[in-house]
């Protein structure tokens, strides 16, 4: 099983790795600001219904977000039919 890399890529830089992408989402809304969490766009869409993929996507796409980098890129991974993600 591969690991993703989520790295920050602004000063001061670190690089965080798990085997699953609930912890990469976790670590990334934990570092995400509030008000980018709080913009009308992010608000407006039913967060909670997401996958963990489309929420990691969603946070990448903040303000924010531009500092992080995910390794695989993240639109090289998908979910197959046993609900595993693949690159």
């Amino acid at each position: 099983m591969k690991s993703y890399s989520l790295y920050k890529i602004s000063y001061p830089s670190w690089l965080f790795k798990s085997y699953y992408l609930s912890e990469i989402r976790i670590e990334l809304e934990n570092h995400i600001c509030d008000s980018c969490l709080l913009t009308e766009d992010f608000l407006s869409k039913n967060y909670d219904d997401f996958s963990d993929l489309e929420k990691i996507q969603l946070l990448l796409s903040t303000h924010c977000g531009l500092e992080y980098f995910l390794e695989p890129n993240i639109d090289l991974v998908y979910q197959d039919d046993d609900d595993d993600y693949i690159w």
